[in-house]
């Protein structure tokens, strides 16, 4: 094999002289193309169109570069692009007009297609008409009906990513299926020329893959899931990541299909908007069990998407001593039954009550609860009997003893879950709503409860700083929260040294792991501010509990050393 010549410059573009002989040889130099994959590799998703174009264009004319690519190449390449020029480009797309090219496919490009198929484990169909982006899905089709075609084809796909509905014939051939372990279906409803079938071919889609894809691990679907869907959930038994779109109502059955999932270990649920009046359990009910599945689920991982009523019913059905994460966020979308955040509480106490096992915890809201026609609707609804707090949220909090990090952020006041809150909002405008909240010697009681917790985010009053306990030193290794930051509110003058080596002290008694008081917080914008901003405040506690734990370090060395 010639050597490379020692006038080919490294990074020099490719130009027209590639379909000559000398640079055919050169490319028959299999260092320099793996040298060439190397230097595209982990750069795919910046390629532009020309680069693409360009390296198609080298696959088509050499054997070479063909052969020497094609593990790396089609193991990192997220689309058919190559193989996609080499067959003739439709501005229609038509797939009549396909399937009589392929007809006529024969020679070169067709031989190297037969060993490219071999290689590629992912596929994206759409019917984007950029030839090169991902394979359209009346190629894919037209593929399958070729007389020639290998049998099976593609043999080791194991992931599908489908995007649109357009010319998807979803009855995928079982010998494709079979092999899938990871299936994508995005949301295929928007309005075109399938509109009203979209469910249809939804549908036999996931009868396709309930049948012949028993390997499937992780499924995606973004178009809308109907009850029929979910009655084939029982025949998906290996799957272990399920995430879908569900109605808002959600029917307690499609919960229920399910939870029959035995190896099922993380859930994704998001809501596809509140499309009927929520419902709410009746006061004291909030826990009761309204199915024989409820709470028997294996699922770790649970992430919830919604109004908090779609959010509260999916996580009393799916809440096991077995869940370890749980993740629920209430988009802008779904602020049109204000009412339902004062579930939240409920959720709360339903995660202490019946999951100890959970490690991280996080209930966030990007909804607007400040407006007026949202105000005046919550204080209508903040008395009634339904909407109630539990009076043992703050008990069933701490039985959570495993936890490591929780968060609840933009979800407004409510009784007995102010010592949660991240920047909280009042629950109304009313004197009655307006923010009371927990003091600094909330700390002292979350240290006890939770004492595996590692990070902390909370806003306290600071205006009284509790006096540290009267031990010399803090139990080693002690408390592992090692990250904490505390939104200060209701103080407006400086601390004074004093108080802010108590303050030190305080922290360090209770948590002498901490290790970043600072870095949640930014220097304010008016250094003239009135009010103790986090910045300062933290900028001055922090070198005192880092001065701490060196003395502590120092005396624990002397105590150690050999006498």
């Amino acid at each position: 094999m010639p050597p490379v010549s020692s006038n080919t410059r490294p990074g020099s573009e490719v130009s027209h002289s590639i379909i000559g002989p000398p640079a055919q040889q050169v490319l028959n130099n299999q260092e320099l193309v793996s040298l060439i994959v190397d230097e595209v590799h982990g750069r795919v998703n910046r390629w532009s169109g020309t680069n693409k174009k360009v390296l198609a264009t080298l696959a088509t004319l050499n054997k070479a570069f063909f052969h020497a690519t094609t593990e790396t190449f089609w193991r990192h390449v997220p689309s058919l692009s190559p193989f996609l020029r080499l067959l003739p480009s439709f501005p229609k797309g038509d797939r009549a007009e396909s399937e009589l090219t392929m007809d006529k496919l024969a020679g070169d490009p067709w031989s190297r297609f037969l060993i490219y198929h071999r290689k590629v484990v992912r596929l994206e169909l759409s019917d984007d008409k950029e030839i090169g982006k991902v394979m359209p899905n009346h190629w894919f089709f037209s593929l399958f009906h070729h007389p020639t075609r290998p049998v099976p084809l593609f043999p080791k796909l194991s992931e599908l990513v489908i995007s649109s509905v357009a010319g998807l014939n979803a009855a995928i051939p079982f010998h494709l299926a079979s092999s899938l372990q990871r299936v994508t279906v995005n949301n295929i409803t928007k309005k075109g020329s399938y509109e009203g079938q979209s469910g249809i071919i939804a549908m036999s889609l996931m009868t396709s893959l309930a049948c012949a894809s028993h390997a499937l691990e992780e499924l995606t679907m973004l178009s809308p899931v109907t009850p029929p869907m979910t009655a084939l959930f029982p025949k998906y038994g290996a799957l272990s990541f399920l995430y879908l779109s569900l109605p808002s109502p959600t029917p307690t059955e499609t919960f229920a299909s399910i939870g029959t999932l035995p190896n099922l270990r993380l859930l994704k649920l998001t809501s596809q908007g509140l499309t009927g009046t929520p419902t709410a359990p009746l006061l004291g009910q909030h826990l009761k069990k309204y199915h024989p599945a409820q709470g028997t689920s294996n699922i770790h991982y649970l992430v919830v998407e919604g109004d908090a009523s779609f959010i509260y019913w999916a996580t009393l059905f799916f809440a096991s001593p077995r869940l370890r994460t749980y993740r629920a966020s209430i988009p802008k979308a779904d602020n049109r039954a204000p009412q339902n955040v004062l579930l939240v509480p409920h959720i709360v106490d339903l995660l202490g009550q019946q999951c100890p096992a959970t490690v991280d915890f996080s209930i966030q809201s990007e909804a607007l609860w400040t407006d007026h026609d949202t105000q005046t609707q919550l204080a209508r609804w903040v008395n009634e009997p339904t909407f109630q707090p539990p009076t043992t949220v703050f008990q069933s909090f701490a039985k959570l003893k495993n936890l490591q990090a929780f968060t609840f952020r933009n979800i407004p006041d409510m009784k007995d879950i102010s010592f949660l809150l991240i920047e909280p909002l009042p629950l109304t405008s009313q004197p009655q709503h307006a923010l009371i909240l927990p003091g600094l010697d909330i700390l002292r009681d979350i240290s006890v409860n939770q004492p595996r917790l590692q990070r902390l985010i909370v806003t306290l009053d600071v205006s009284t700083i509790p006096a540290p306990s009267n031990d010399i030193m803090p139990a080693i290794p002690g408390h592992p929260l090692h990250q904490l930051a505390v939104l200060p509110k209701n103080r407006a003058e400086p601390f004074e040294v004093s108080e802010l080596i108590v303050l030190a002290t305080y922290l360090d008694r209770l948590f002498p792991n901490l290790t970043d008081i600072t870095t949640r917080f930014r220097p304010p914008r008016e250094p003239n501010s009135t009010t103790v901003s986090g910045y300062t405040l933290w900028r001055d506690v922090d070198p005192l509990l880092k001065s701490f734990q060196a003395m502590r370090k120092q005396y624990a060395a002397v105590a150690l050393a050999p006498t």
